[in-house]
């Protein structure tokens, strides 16, 4: 497996940043999806990043630089996007408690994580 020689990343700080760089993937993406969060002293975790990538293309979204709302719903929420994420339970968990009045949970949904395990796969 090759590796491209530089990776990069589009910092999103912006709603029509956001916006504009949903609006460029196609409406069946596979969508990979994955939070950074805080959980010390909480009852729950606070969203600190949100991290998207398809086809090559990455964002990093800063949610504490603006209000995200619905803007992921029209690819995440609705429609043939397949949202794909490692440790599901816990990016659902966080994005339920950011956007609890506007999110909805992505479907379909792909569990990396459980998935692997359930097909006994390890990258070692």
């Amino acid at each position: 497996m090759s590796l491209p020689e530089t990776a990069s990343a589009e910092w999103i700080d912006h709603r029509d940043a956001l916006q504009a760089w949903l609006s460029t993937l196609p409406a069946d993406a596979a969508i990979g999806l994955d939070t950074e969060f805080m959980r010390r002293n909480t009852f729950y975790p606070q969203l600190a990043l949100l991290q998207l990538g398809w086809n090559g293309r990455h964002a990093l979204i800063d949610p504490l630089a603006f209000e995200i709302g619905d803007a992921l719903q029209p690819l995440l929420g609705e429609g043939p996007a397949v949202t794909v994420m490692h440790s599901a339970s816990e990016d659902l968990e966080t994005l339920a408690h950011a956007y609890s009045s506007t999110h909805r949970s992505p479907v379909p949904l792909s569990a990396w994580g459980l998935a692997s395990a359930t097909v006994h796969w390890s990258p070692s």
